[in-house]
């Protein structure tokens, strides 16, 4: 670590200390990748959720992935879904890929399951909605993503994701 880093890192410290969301994200992020500090994902999680809690959307995103992987924290996949939730109901296009991503593998496991296709019915028109909201947003891979999705997709579940994409509006720090 240079002096520069050094200093740089107890300014976000004191900053990130200090209640400042945007300082507590990028210390989270510091940690994460032990850019001027050591890497510790536990410390990077803390600094996550703080910002989180703010509605730092790209802290619910950093912090959902955190918790799907197991980093820092036991891995949890319900508590990092409702993070991605909402890091994507704000608008954020990484978390409606992913999100997208999730329910896509829902609804390709719940194809020919009678008992899995009751527990997520809607997953397919979650799948597609995210993606749509990802590419309305201008997201590059979102259209390829959208293809691959409308090839498991009946026609009812197309409309009603476009529909719901269409009237979506993005909700302010969740």
């Amino acid at each position: 670590m240079t002096n520069n880093q050094s200093t740089d890192a107890k300014k976000l410290i004191q900053q990130a200390s200090q209640g400042f969301a945007e300082a507590q994200f990028n210390l989270g992020m510091a940690y994460y990748n032990g850019d001027g500090v050591p890497q510790d994902y536990a410390q990077a999680v803390k600094w996550f959720r703080l910002a989180a809690d703010q509605g730092v959307a790209s802290a619910q995103y950093n912090l959902a992935l955190c918790y799907m992987k197991g980093e820092g924290v036991e891995k949890d996949m319900a508590e990092g879904h409702i993070w991605l939730e909402n890091a994507a109901e704000q608008n954020h296009t990484k978390s409606q890929i992913v999100l997208g991503k999730v329910y896509g593998n829902l609804a390709t496991f719940n194809a020919g399951n009678f008992f899995n296709s009751r527990l997520y019915p809607d997953a397919m028109v979650n799948c597609l909605k995210w993606f749509y909201l990802a590419w309305m947003n201008g997201e590059a891979n979102a259209e390829e993503l959208i293809k691959m999705a409308l090839s498991n997709a009946t026609e009812k579940e197309i409309t009603r994701a476009q529909e719901i994409a269409r009237n979506w509006k993005p909700k302010k720090n969740r």
